[in-house]
């Protein structure tokens, strides 16, 4: 009795689970990759703008994976700002 306990349990699981995985939304596509040309572009559009309000950052640009493309640390940026915006 116990074993078809657990398994009607087991069974009722897998088809909530399966129900909540059917509501979720789909993965947004978002188009194609920024290349490095682009990424060097945008850094140095942030590190102009980093100078104009003199305050030293450090600047990351992924692509749609998430994966690193490009990164710059300014002179005198704070340590803990290289993990934040990576």
């Amino acid at each position: 009795m116990k074993k078809i306990t657990a398994l009607v349990a087991s069974l009722a699981l897998t088809c909530i689970a399966n129900v909540a995985l059917a509501q979720t939304p789909p993965v947004p596509q978002y188009g194609s990759n920024v290349n490095h040309e682009q990424a060097r572009k945008a850094i140095a559009a942030a590190v102009a703008e980093s100078r104009k309000l003199n305050l030293p950052m450090a600047i990351t640009v992924v692509d749609n994976a998430g994966m690193l493309v490009a990164f710059e640390r300014m002179d005198n940026t704070q340590t803990g700002r290289v993990g934040v915006s990576q």
